[in-house]
Formats: C-alpha cells, sequence, structure tokens
C-alpha cells in the first residue's frame, strides 16, 4: 500500500541500475508504516552475519502508530514482506509513540553481542511527551512489546523529543562497553 515502505539490500558494490535489482528486498507490513524509515545492522544471534534492524514508525502494533521494528537474520534473498517471520518484531506500546523512527544496534553490556535500541521521539511517559528510547539486550526473538523493554530512556521535559536521533558511539571513553548516543531536539 502507499507509504508502506521498503527497504533495499544490494550484497558488495552495486553496479548502478534500479533498486528494484537489489539482492533483497523488505516491504512494510501495511498502508503508511513507512517500514525503512531507520536501519541499523549488528549481530545479535552470534552468528557472524550482520542482522538487520528495519524502523517502521507509523505501523499499528499494540497501539495506533505505536510504530515497530522488524528484526531480520543476514543473508536473506528475494521479495519479502515484513512479517512475524522475522526473528524479532517489537511493538510500539504507546498510541503515536512513533517507535522506530530511529534505531541503533549497540554492545551496551560488552557481551560480543548488539544490543537492539528503538528511537520514539513522541513517546508519552506518565501522560508527557519527552520523547524516548528502548533497548531490548541479548538474542531476541519472537513479538514483543516495547513496554517490555529491558532498558527504558526517556527525556527531561515535555516536547524533547528524545530519541530523534540515536547513534552507536563505539567505545568512546575506553571503559570497554559501547556508547549510546540520544538527541533530544526539542530540549
Amino acid at each position: 500500500g502507499a507509504n508502506a515502505g521498503s527497504v533495499y539490500v544490494f550484497y558488495g558494490a552495486p553496479s548502478g541500475g534500479s533498486v528494484s535489482d537489489a539482492d533483497w528486498i523488505l516491504d512494510g507490513a501495511a498502508a503508511g508504516d513507512q517500514a525503512g524509515t531507520a536501519l541499523a545492522v549488528g549481530d545479535t544471534d552470534g552468528d557472524g552475519l550482520g542482522d538487520l534492524l528495519i524502523g517502521a514508525p507509523n505501523a499499528d502494533g499494540d497501539a495506533t502508530n505505536g510504530g515497530g521494528g522488524w528484526l531480520y537474520s543476514g543473508g536473506g534473498s528475494g521479495n519479502e514482506t515484513l512479517s512475524s517471520a522475522a526473528l524479532a518484531v517489537i511493538t510500539g506500546h504507546k498510541l503515536s509513540g512513533y517507535i522506530g523512527t530511529t534505531a541503533a544496534m549497540v554492545d551496551l553490556d560488552a557481551d560480543g553481542a548488539s544490543e537492539i535500541v528503538l528511537g520514539s521521539p513522541t513517546v508519552k511517559f506518565s501522560s508527557v511527551a519527552y520523547g524516548g528510547a528502548f533497548a531490548f539486550y541479548g538474542a531476541v526473538s519472537g513479538t514483543i512489546s516495547s513496554g517490555d523493554a529491558d532498558l527504558s530512556l526517556q527525556g527531561e521535559n515535555d516536547g524533547d523529543m528524545a530519541g530523534n536521533s540515536i547513534a552507536n558511539a563505539w567505545d568512546t571513553d575506553g571503559d570497554g562497553f559501547d556508547d549510546l548516543i540520544l538527541g533530544a531536539p526539542g530540549q
């Protein structure tokens, strides 16, 4: 449907042409989902292949426009629709939280596997739209609500839009743990 969104994966350097020449195409599940708004790659399951995290901030999961994230094991091919066949599906649990606006794969606990981090810049905590981010540790699988995140970070004030941008900073302070950077442009 319109604005469902798509993600195009090219193995190696593309030789030009069209995005329809991609090795793997993943399409949003429903009109308006905007799948592909955010993308991140990391290895959550330890198989040595990059796993692909796809954000779709307008997806309806646990709540209307709650947003979502789909995690796929690397190495796929062909054309498919985002579905529960993914390694994991994270559903936004707050009305108009738009989780999946931003995404990162970060090894926050230094165990060698990437954690999933999804930004939700308009999510409300205690009825105030601080914005924030949700992190999921370990090899996640199945359907998981953002309300069950292992770590939840929220902005400080209404309209902060925390989680509007997310970056994996690697280990910037030398403590052995990857660092996470959240942008809050409304602060």
